[in-house]
């Protein structure tokens, strides 16, 4: 069986290896990290977590109506037995 998490855990988590990513970069091929001030990293926070919070709700979203497809697909074509 496949282990699902939540995606609010995977959207995070792939944000925090994404900014570490970032940040590893900066401080290695960029030349420093000097760039990182208070004020930019409360910017990107702000709108990574706008983003998060956009993708939590599209996918609930898809998820309410997928089940609702389905629902109304089973109930349209009810399983014929011979």
């Amino acid at each position: 069986m496949r282990n699902r998490r939540d995606p609010v855990t995977v959207i995070g988590d792939e944000t925090r290896e994404c900014q570490l990513a970032l940040y590893a970069m900066a401080l290695t091929i960029l030349g420093g990290v000097g760039a990182f001030t208070p004020r930019i990293l409360g910017q990107v926070l702000l709108v990574n977590v706008v983003t998060l919070l956009g993708l939590y709700g599209l996918h609930q979203l898809v998820s309410v109506v997928g089940a609702h497809t389905r629902r109304r697909s089973a109930q349209a074509s009810p399983a014929r037995f011979a």
